[in-house]
């Protein structure tokens, strides 16, 4: 185990990938825009424009480290995934794993029995995937390591 506090951040090379692709596809937006000759057309792709270009502008956002990043300490884990901070003690969480969500390998967990404020897409997300949240990234680890870590802090500090 590691020295607490632990604070890891996302995969810079995975955000910067989707930065360029959604760069791409403003500049083929861009392009397409002024080659098109109806009015339907030219919406169409001012849409899609705008759209790759609000996902570049979080991209972006997302290089900043204060933005996004998972802390472990001796109270618990605290999760912020653009500015939106989230703290979980660890009295309130009994297990994590790990679980192929459509295309995405996540740790996910599960709160305590003596957590009882879960509200109804906690309960949802239990009954169909087998646990109650998922932490918004895996934080350049594989999933399967990240929540064995986070497990072992857990019995530790719990």
């Amino acid at each position: 185990m590691e020295n607490l506090p632990l604070k890891l951040y996302p995969n810079k090379l995975k955000t910067v990938l989707l930065f360029l692709i959604s760069i791409g596809f403003v500049v083929l937006s861009i392009y397409n825009f002024i080659n098109a000759e109806g009015w339907l057309e030219k919406a169409i792709f001012s849409c899609t424009g705008f759209l790759f270009l609000v996902c570049a502008a979080v991209f972006v956002i997302n290089f900043l480290p204060s933005a996004n990043f998972l802390e472990v300490t001796d109270k618990g884990i605290e999760t912020k995934n653009l500015f939106k901070s989230t703290f979980i003690p660890w009295e309130n969480l009994e297990n994590f794993g790990s679980r192929r969500v459509f295309l995405n390998k996540l740790v996910l967990y599960n709160f305590s029995d003596q957590f009882k404020n879960q509200s109804l897409d906690k309960k949802m997300s239990k009954k169909f995937f087998g646990y109650n949240g998922a932490l918004p990234d895996t934080y350049g680890m594989s999933a399967e390591k990240l929540a064995e870590l986070l497990n072992s802090y857990r019995e530790k500090y719990s």
